[in-house]
């Protein structure tokens, strides 16, 4: 099992989570794929619920395009979490379910279960190897947002995005540690655009 889950969020959204220590689930209406919404909702219907709110989480290592599409850019925050601490805060609350995404093609549909629905996802988007968190509820009038309280060192790395200017990087790194005492938590900016090993490897090729 994976021990780790990365979330890519704006510095807005990342600051809600360590100010308040806890994660957000929010809307699939406004997911990009929907195909991804569909099955959600044909779950919805199945369990006779209402609605659900839903958190995403990737447990791969660091890729440029998860800059490019989950955060604006120079606005661009990964959290690890650990994996197991953020799952014991799940166990009280009624009508959670996670899982590891599951990537099909269509002919092996047949062979998902009704509550494999809101953990599928077509093969295309398998570099993901998502973690998703989701939250049933059987009430007509619900709020848009979920939260999960979190323990702070749940929390075991802070990356920012390579575009982040160094004044605001540093800046950053100082509210992190001295406003909301993460001290032992590592604080980096990612090299993916710009990394001095593979500039140094590169210079010595003669």
């Amino acid at each position: 099992m994976h021990n780790h889950i990365n979330k890519y969020i704006d510095i807005k959204y990342f600051l809600d989570i360590i100010k308040y220590r806890r994660i957000t689930l929010t809307n699939i209406d406004n997911w990009d794929d929907k195909n991804d919404v569909y099955s959600i909702k044909k779950y919805i219907i199945a369990k006779k619920a209402k609605t659900a709110l839903a958190s995403c989480f990737t447990q791969k290592s660091d890729k440029y395009h998860f800059w490019k599409t989950y955060t604006n850019c120079d606005q661009g925050v990964r959290i690890t979490f650990n994996k197991s601490r953020i799952l014991d805060n799940l166990n009280n609350i009624s009508d959670i379910h996670y899982s590891d995404v599951k990537y099909c093609i269509i002919k092996n549909l047949k062979n998902v279960s009704e509550d494999d629905l809101p953990f599928l996802k077509r093969r295309h988007y398998s570099d993901e190897k998502e973690f998703r968190i989701i939250k049933l509820f059987h009430d007509d009038v619900v709020a848009n947002l979920f939260y999960i309280n979190i323990d702070i060192d749940a929390i075991e790395e802070i990356v920012f995005n390579p575009w982040i200017n160094d004044i605001m990087y540093d800046e950053f790194k100082s509210i992190i540690k001295y406003k909301y005492g993460l001290n032992r938590v590592e604080i980096l900016k990612t090299g993916i655009i710009d990394f001095k090993y593979w500039k140094n490897a590169i210079d010595n090729i003669r």
